[in-house]
């Protein structure tokens, strides 16, 4: 039987697999989410959740107002707040160098010690 060049095996669709569809089984837009939206809301939802959490916590431990987070939920502004985070002078290292300095200061005041 002569395919046209095609390489289709005899009998078979235009796709060149015996059901037609892909192999392994995939039905593209009609998988799991498609077919229970609330499962999607609910799996976005705590995504989003984990997001905000994990956002609050690294803004927070930064020294920077931890209602930052909620920035990551914004599109476009998510990049430019995480940007920002990596490129600023956090105020918790700045509070650690005064305090570095503030000690250097008084041990080049004090007097020795006799021991």
């Amino acid at each position: 039987m002569d395919t046209g060049g095609q390489g289709n095996f005899q009998g078979g669709p235009p796709g060149g697999f015996p059901s037609g569809g892909r192999p392994g089984g995939f039905r593209g837009a009609r998988g799991l989410f498609f077919m229970n939206p609330t499962l999607l809301l609910v799996v976005l939802g705590v995504t989003m959740l984990v997001l905000v959490i994990t956002f609050y916590q690294i803004y927070k431990k930064a020294g920077f107002n931890g209602i930052m987070g909620l920035l990551m939920l914004v599109p476009g502004v998510n990049l430019a707040a995480m940007l920002f985070v990596a490129f600023a002078d956090w105020p918790v290292l700045k509070k650690v160098r005064e305090i570095e300095q503030e000690r250097a200061v008084a041990a080049a005041i004090a007097p020795p010690t006799a021991e």
